[in-house]
Formats: C-alpha cells, structure tokens, sequence
C-alpha cells in the first residue's frame, strides 16, 4: 500500500512500542511510548476528528502532554531524527492525504 502512495524504504528503524488507551476531556486518545534505537524516547498522543472539531482535539492533546510536563513536540520523523531521511513524502504530506488525524510527538 506504502508504495503505491510513493513511498519507498530508505533505512530500517527498530523500536519498541508501548501502546495505551485514554478518554480525556470527552475525546478517546490514543498514547504510544516508542524507545527507538539510536534516537530515544517518544511519546505520541493521538486522537480521531474531524475537520469541523480538529481545533478541539488538538487543543485537548496539547493540555493533556501539557499536564504530562510535554511542551516542545518533535515534528521531524524518526528517519529524520537519524539523519537517514531521503526524497520521498514527508510526515506533513502524509498528514495532508490523512486529515482527520491529529498527532503530538514529544521527545522523553
């Protein structure tokens, strides 16, 4: 499916997830805890909405990795992060095909 978007593989990123469940502030939030090798730790907050409550969500994930201490999220990919990143799409070109997706990454 990857590839029929146009991506294609650059370089192998190993990582360990941990995934948790959250309802906040009226939203169901999904929280990943990546350790990827080489690079660190992650936490990423997520959630479902739609164009007309995006503001909503984001601004719910934004307190809540306020609350969690979290107040610089990490916009460059893991690939980038490595500084193995090469042409191809970015993470915000896959979030312009995905707008319904909301996301805050934050180095640990």
């Amino acid at each position: 499916m990857l590839t029929e978007l146009g991506f294609r593989s650059v370089h192998k990123v190993s990582k360990t997830r941990t995934i948790f469940s959250l309802d906040w502030e009226g939203r169901h939030l999904e929280i990943t805890f990546d350790r990827v090798d080489q690079v660190g730790d992650y936490l990423e907050i997520e959630t479902m909405a739609t164009e007309a409550d995006r503001d909503q969500a984001r601004d719910t994930i934004l307190g809540l990795a306020s609350r969690l201490g979290f107040t610089h999220p990490e916009r460059r990919s893991y690939l980038r992060l490595l500084g193995k990143a090469g042409p191809g799409r970015s993470f915000s070109q896959v979030n312009r095909i995905l707008p319904e997706f909301v996301s805050f990454v934050h180095y640990c």
